[in-house]
């Protein structure tokens, strides 16, 4: 399989194991295609020593998409990977480097819903893409109120990137 990577780019591998946010048994993989965009696919029981990352699918424009969060590369299979050297996004067929330059990251928040926004500027025309989803604001009220408090984790996968772009690359975030 050809890669659409350059050799002086610090771009992911050919194929990428993710792990579902919600359900910890399924995996997905992502890999590159010929012409540049990138596809992805469920797969069945992976080895968790070789997950790159979280993803969730959901439907966009009548169409079922994943999204996904990874890094290149893990410390060794005991580790969680590495977010703080390399942090990926996977949207749409589309691959953007967290720790470039030309690549910002937006949510907001409204009373019923959730919006996250994703733009890469460089070296081409710019590509942006959005994503709108329900998410009254009480869940995540009621989540925290009833849940652990010290140890709240969102069971927004949105979210819980936001929490984790501002570890990592807070530079990327806007607005």
């Amino acid at each position: 399989m050809q890669s659409n990577r350059s050799p002086e780019s610090n771009s992911p591998d050919d194929e990428i194991l993710i792990n579902d946010f919600y359900d910890r048994d399924r995996f997905y993989t992502i890999r590159s295609r010929e012409d540049g965009k990138w596809l992805w696919k469920e797969t069945g029981k992976s080895d968790r020593g070789k997950v790159l990352g979280f993803g969730v699918r959901f439907t966009h424009d009548d169409q079922t998409q994943l999204a996904a969060y990874f890094s290149k590369s893990r410390q060794d299979v005991e580790h969680a990977p590495d977010y703080k050297a390399s942090l990926w996004f996977f949207f749409e067929s589309e691959i953007f480097d967290l720790q470039s330059t030309a690549v910002a990251v937006k949510f907001s928040s409204g009373i019923f819903d959730r919006a996250f926004s994703i733009v890469r500027t460089a070296n081409r025309e710019p590509i942006t893409r959005r994503h709108q989803y329900r998410w009254p604001f009480y869940r995540q009220l009621l989540s925290r109120l009833f849940g652990d408090p010290f140890n709240f984790v969102s069971q927004d996968f949105f979210w819980e990137f936001k929490r984790l772009l501002k570890a990592y690359r807070p530079e990327r975030l806007i607005g």
